[in-house]
C-alpha cells in the first residue's frame, strides 16, 4: 500500500507531504484546485515521461518520493531481475532538473523508465471513467475468475510448466533443425573427410617434404660442393686436418720450454677434434647425398596432394588441414548423436506436454465452475449501481493453444436491458455502463486477489443519488480489501471514506499555491455540506451532511 507521498516544486505545489492510510480514502477539492496535479504527481512515479514545464521553480529541481509497505506483493522475482534490493518498504523516487534531466530511483539505486513502470503497475492502478481497455486484455479476464476459482496457485504452477515446456520445445525445434541442416550436407561432409583422412596427414609434413624434395632436386650440384669440402678438409697435402695437425706439433714443441704456450696447444687440439667431426659428417651428407628420381616424383606428387588440399579448403597449412580434419569428424559424430539426443528431447517435451494438459483441463474446470457463481454476483452488484435489468454471460472458451495461463479465453457478453441477449462489451457497452461494470469487476477481485493500490479519479461522473450511494459502499467495502483513494465531487461517495483529504488553491496576485490537508471531523461536515448546497453552508445541509457520514447530533 502507499503509505507516504513526498512532493516537492511540482506544478502548483511547492511541498507537501501526505501520509495515507489502509481503507478508503476521500480526496475532494473544487475543479482547477490541482487534484490532476496530484494525479500527475503520482503518475510520474509510475514511470510517464517528464517535462521541464512541471517545474514550479525553474531554478529548483523537482522531487517527488513515494514510500510503499509490499509485504505480501510477492515481488521477488522483479527485485531479483532488476538486481535491486528488496525490504518491507519500498521507496521510490524521481527527480527532474532544471535542464529537464529525469532521474528515478528504487530503494537508491538508479533505475530506468521502464523498470519504474514494471513496478508502478505492481503498486497502483489508476482507473479514469473511461480506463476501460483492460476489459479487452485476456490477461485481466483471467485473473477476474482466477482469484474467486481459487486457482492462482494452480495457474501458477501451470506457468512454471509451460515457461519450462516453452524451453524443452525450443531445444526439440533447434536440434531438428540441426539435423536437417547437416543431413543436407552430410554426404558433402563425409566426402571432405575421405578425402583428408586418404591423405593421410602428418603433422609438419609439408615443410619436411619440402625440404627433401630440394635436396634430391640439387643432388648433384650438392655432392660437388660436399666433395670440394672434403678435399679441403682431408687433402694429404695441404687439408686443413693436415695443417692443424702440424700446428699442434709446433704448439707442442713450445709449451715444453714455454708454459703459457700449453692454453694455446689446448685450444689447437679442440679445434684438430672439431675438424675431425666435421670432415667424418661432410663425408656421412655426401654418401646420403645421391640421386633418386622415383622417391624425386613421389616427393613431388605428395607435396602437389598436400597444396592441392591447402588451395582447396581455403587454409594456410598443412597443420590447418589437420584442424579442418578433426573438425569433420566432430560434426558427423555428432549428426549421428543428434538422432537419440532428439528422441531424449522429445520424450522430455511429451512428458512435459502431458502434465501441461492436465494442468490446463484442472484450470479450465475451476474456472468454468465459477463462471456462473461470478455471473450472479457481478448482476446483484450492478443492481445497486442503479442497472438491475442488467444480464452478464462469462463464457469460459477452451482455444486449440497453449498460453501462459492455459487454454482458456474468457469471454464477457453483457447486456443493460431486459429483453436484449448478452453480447460483445465493447458493442453494447455505454461509457457510464463500462465505468461501473469495471468498478464492480474490480470488487469481486479485491476479495480474492492482492490488488496493488486503486485510485478512481472521478469514475462517479455521471452518477448521482442511490447509484452513487450504492458506488460509495462498493468502494468502502472494496477498502476493506486494499487501499482504495477516489477523486470524487459527489458527497454521497465523500461521506463513505475512512479517510478525507481536500486539495485546495491557495495565493495572491503574484503567486498560486496548491495545498493538501488532512479534514478533521468537523471539517468533513462542512466540506460534505458545501458539495451538497455550495459555498453558503446552511444548517440543513450540514444535518444532510451529517446524516450521510452517520453522525448523531
Amino acid at each position: 500500500m502507499l503509505q507516504k507521498l513526498s512532493i516537492r516544486n511540482f506544478a502548483l505545489i511547492r511541498e507537501i507531504d501526505l501520509d495515507f492510510r489502509r481503507g478508503f480514502t476521500i480526496i475532494t477539492g473544487e475543479t482547477g484546485a490541482g487534484k490532476s496535479i496530484l494525479l500527475g504527481a503520482i503518475h510520474l512515479i509510475l514511470g510517464d515521461r517528464a517535462e521541464t514545464s512541471v517545474l514550479k521553480d525553474a531554478d529548483q529541481k523537482c522531487i517527488i518520493e513515494a514510500r510503499f509497505n509490499i509485504k505480501g506483493y510477492d515481488l521477488k522475482s522483479f527485485f531479483l531481475e532488476n538486481d535491486l534490493d528488496e525490504e518491507a518498504e519500498c521507496i521510490v523516487r524521481r527527480e527532474i532538473s532544471q535542464s529537464g534531466k529525469s532521474r528515478s530511483f528504487i530503494n537508491d539505486t538508479p533505475v530506468n523508465l521502464q523498470q519504474l513502470k514494471t513496478l508502478g503497475a505492481a503498486l497502483i492502478d489508476i482507473h479514469s471513467q473511461h480506463d476501460t481497455l483492460l476489459l479487452n486484455n485476456a490477461a485481466f479476464r483471467i485473473q477476474l475468475i482466477d482469484g474467486p476459482a481459487g486457482c492462482i496457485k494452480l495457474r501458477n504452477r501451470y506457468a512454471d510448466v509451460y515457461q519450462s515446456w516453452k524451453k524443452k520445445e525450443q531445444l526439440l525445434r533447434q536440434l531438428i533443425e540441426q539435423e536437417a541442416r547437416i543431413s543436407q550436407e552430410k554426404d558433402y561432409l563425409s566426402f571432405q573427410l575421405n578425402e583428408l583422412l586418404e591423405a593421410n596427414l602428418q603433422s609438419g609434413e609439408l615443410q619436411t617434404a619440402e625440404d627433401d624434395f630440394q635436396t634430391l632436386s640439387h643432388a648433384s650440384e650438392i655432392r660437388i660442393h660436399l666433395e670440394h669440402a672434403i678435399e679441403i678438409t682431408e687433402s694429404e697435402s695441404d687439408g686443413i686436418i693436415v695443417l692443424i695437425n702440424k700446428l699442434n706439433q709446433s704448439l707442442k714443441q713450445a709449451a715444453r720450454f714455454n708454459s703459457g704456450t700449453e692454453q694455446l696447444l689446448n685450444r689447437a687440439q679442440s679445434i684438430a677434434l672439431e675438424f675431425k667431426d666435421l670432415a667424418f659428417e661432410i663425408n656421412r651428407e655426401n654418401d646420403k647425398c645421391e640421386s633418386d628420381p622415383q622417391k624425386l616424383e613421389e616427393l613431388s606428387r605428395r607435396i602437389d596432394t598436400i597444396n592441392r588440399l591447402i588451395q582447396k579448403h581455403r587454409v594456410s597449412s598443412d597443420e590447418e588441414l589437420i584442424i579442418l580434419q578433426n573438425q569433420l569428424e566432430t560434426r558427423l559424430a555428432e549428426a549421428d548423436s543428434l538422432s537419440s539426443k532428439i528422441e531424449e528431447q522429445q520424450a522430455t517435451v511429451d512428458a512435459e506436454m502431458t502434465q501441461l494438459r492436465q494442468l490446463a483441463s484442472e484450470l479450465h474446470t475451476k474456472r468454468a465452475e465459477i463462471a456462473g457463481t461470478l455471473e450472479v454476483q457481478l448482476i446483484e452488484l450492478l443492481s445497486t449501481l442503479g442497472m438491475p435489468s442488467s444480464s452478464i454471460k462469462i463464457e469460459v472458451i477452451e482455444k486449440e493453444q497453449f498460453d501462459i495461463n492455459g487454454k482458456n479465453d474468457i469471454r464477457i457478453l453483457f447486456s443493460a436491458n431486459k429483453g436484449s441477449a448478452p453480447a460483445e462489451i465493447s458493442k453494447v457497452a455505454s461509457g457510464g455502463e463500462l465505468s461501473r461494470l469495471m468498478l464492480c469487476l474490480k470488487k469481486i477481485m479485491a476479495s480474492s486477489v492482492a490488488l496493488p493500490t486503486i485510485i478512481f479519479d472521478e469514475i462517479d461522473t455521471g452518477v448521482s443519488g442511490a447509484i452513487a450511494d450504492g458506488m460509495g459502499e462498493m468502494l468502502h467495502e472494496m477498502g476493506k480489501d486494499m487501499q482504495v483513494i477516489s477523486i470524487t465531487h459527489l458527497p454521497q461517495i465523500a461521506s463513505k471514506g475512512s479517510d478525507h483529504l481536500k486539495v485546495q488553491k491557495s495565493g495572491d496576485e503574484n503567486a498560486t499555491e496548491t495545498r493538501i490537508s488532512r479534514l478533521t471531523k468537523e471539517q468533513r461536515i462542512d466540506e460534505i455540506a458545501g458539495m451538497l448546497s455550495g459555498k453558503n453552508l446552511s444548517d440543513a445541509a450540514r444535518s444532510n451532511a451529517k446524516a450521510l457520514l452517520k453522525i448523531k447530533d
